[in-house]
């Protein structure tokens, strides 16, 4: 009997010790699995402060639990929902100024056009050379046609004709403006490139400017200005001062 008990005693430390070996072997995986969580809780609380800018100790999200892996779930989606909300309110930001501008455009555009005063008055001062000065809506640009059907963007004018443009625009622009209206035009030069026919051209415009109402202050260093109005100078329909310099050299 003693020596079957001894046997029994032996197989039952040999049970034991096995099901120690695999406690501890089921003990390090567990501690294994609650490292990699708490290392994945310590990346989830500092993604999370980053993303919610939890700079400061009261703002600070702790990750430790699970009841801490929730709360930051919560702040989470709150933070979604409320960038969502800034994103229709941005959105609905930008459709409105998109509107705005096409509107502006639009306003813009009526200046410009076959029968517009911009067109008549560009015209009668190239003498018919351009035909039409267009607002291309899609590009923003002002594009001119000549006689010859050929379309130019402004920029490409010579020195000169682009003067003419900038001077047809002011002149159509102050008209739009005061409506019925009359006011003044004070003016530096605006011809200086312009051949001796176009300054010609361009002072009739002027004048009949001038007579449907309109003052013009007109400053020049050119004397072919002079020249050109010398007729309406002498009969006093041009009202000219000469202003002396000052300077010394």
């Amino acid at each position: 009997d003693r020596a079957r008990h001894m046997k029994y005693n032996e197989r039952s430390i040999a049970e034991l010790k096995e099901k120690g070996k695999l406690l501890e072997e089921e003990s390090k995986k567990i501690e294994s699995t609650m490292s990699h969580f708490q290392k994945e809780l310590a990346e989830i609380e500092r993604r999370a402060n980053e993303i919610l800018g939890g700079e400061l100790e009261e703002d600070y999200l702790y990750c430790k639990t699970s009841v801490d892996l929730e709360a930051i779930r919560s702040k989470l989606q709150e933070s979604i929902d409320e960038n969502e909300t800034n994103k229709d309110d941005v959105l609905e930001v930008m459709r409105i100024f998109e509107e705005i501008e096409r509107e502006e455009k639009e306003k813009v555009s009526q200046l410009f056009g076959k029968e517009s005063p911009v067109s008549q008055h560009f015209k009668e001062i190239t003498d018919g050379l351009y035909q039409e000065v267009i607002f291309n809506q899609e590009r923003g640009k002002i594009e001119v046609e000549r006689k010859d059907g050929l379309i130019l963007d402004a920029e490409k004018l010579s020195g000169g004709a682009y003067d003419q443009l900038y001077l047809s625009i002011r002149l159509a622009l102050g008209e739009k403006l005061l409506k019925k209206k009359k006011g003044f035009f004070i003016m530096d030069d605006p011809f200086v490139k312009a051949s001796p026919d176009r300054l010609k051209r361009q002072m009739e415009v002027l004048k009949r400017i001038s007579n449907s109402g309109w003052q013009i202050i007109y400053f020049t260093a050119k004397g072919e200005v002079k020249e050109t109005l010398k007729e309406d100078i002498d009969s006093r329909m041009v009202n000219y001062v000469e202003v002396k310099s000052s300077l010394k050299l």
